[in-house]
């Protein structure tokens, strides 16, 4: 996460580290590969979406998500 241009950190349900663009596709680079579920005192469950070459593509605080 430290090379992430990302540089202020906003409270929101889904952060995003890799293009979702057409997923699994040969020429994606979104290549899941398992979620990994952790679950904090104060934020609740937090998902690690983890893709096939290791990284984190993605970050969701469940707690977050609006209630419909």
């Amino acid at each position: 996460m430290r090379k992430s241009d990302r540089k202020k950190w906003m409270r929101q349900p889904y952060i995003c580290f890799v293009s979702g663009e057409r997923p699994n596709q040969l020429d994606s680079e979104w290549q899941f590969e398992e979620n990994i579920v952790l679950e904090h005192e104060t934020e609740g469950i937090i998902v690690l979406d983890i893709l096939k070459d290791g990284r984190i593509g993605g970050i969701e605080f469940v707690n977050q998500i609006p209630e419909s």
